[in-house]
């Protein structure tokens, strides 16, 4: 059949921003950021009057449209951005939305005024309960920082939540697969387990720390 088959899609995927603060040794966001000229910003956020541009035309394309999903590493929860967005949002597109979240980026007031207009899932990568894989090999944030995050969710009403792991991997030992299995027994509220496996990325740096380590 001739056409596009976005045109048919029932959930439609866009990015308020590009970029990622943060410098997790198996995402190429890290080397990336090395590449960025001096004075450019790493993380570069649309504007609201963009964003919404977009979607009026994915509504107008995409009859079938029934939720959106922000593809953004991260949500922006930029001081004055989100309540732009906030109140365009609900004027203009008002359809349930799907973000991305990080334990360090959480913000509840924010969550709590995502979740007025439309926000029905956040999913936020966790990779590993060890505190000794997520300092050592991934990235690092405390096991308090991603309770906290967990409990802002639930605190703001967030219908649904997906957490990422990354397991059985070379840099993971038993004991630290039933630290994850600790860590999640501890997650409040309603969600749903996103279990993958870890690829290495050629020019991640975890992929050097592989080599070093046999």
């Amino acid at each position: 059949r001739r056409g596009d088959p976005q045109r048919h899609t029932l959930r439609y995927e866009v990015i308020a921003s590009r970029g990622c603060p943060f410098t997790c040794t198996y995402c190429s966001c890290a080397p990336l950021h090395r590449l960025m000229p001096r004075g450019i910003a790493t993380v570069r956020t649309r504007s609201v009057e963009s964003v919404m541009e977009e979607l009026r035309e994915a509504k107008r394309a995409c009859p079938r449209m029934m939720m959106v999903h922000f593809y953004d590493e991260i949500f922006p929860n930029l001081p004055g951005w989100v309540d732009e967005f906030v109140a365009a949002y609900q004027r203009e597109i008002h359809l349930p939305f799907t973000i991305w979240s990080h334990p360090k980026a959480a913000k509840q007031e924010v969550l709590e005024k995502l979740v007025r207009v439309g926000l029905t899932e956040v999913i936020m990568g966790i990779q590993s309960g060890s505190d000794r894989v997520r300092r050592e090999v991934f990235r690092y944030e405390t096991r308090e920082e991603i309770l906290r995050a967990a409990g802002f969710f639930q605190a703001a009403g967030v219908p649904w939540v997906s957490y990422d792991f990354m397991l059985q991997h070379p840099f993971e030992s038993l004991e630290d697969l039933k630290e994850t299995y600790f860590l999640v027994k501890e997650l409040p509220g309603r969600y749903v387990l996103q279990l993958h496996g870890l690829n290495f990325l050629p020019g991640t740096d975890i992929v050097s720390m592989a080599v070093e380590q046999g």
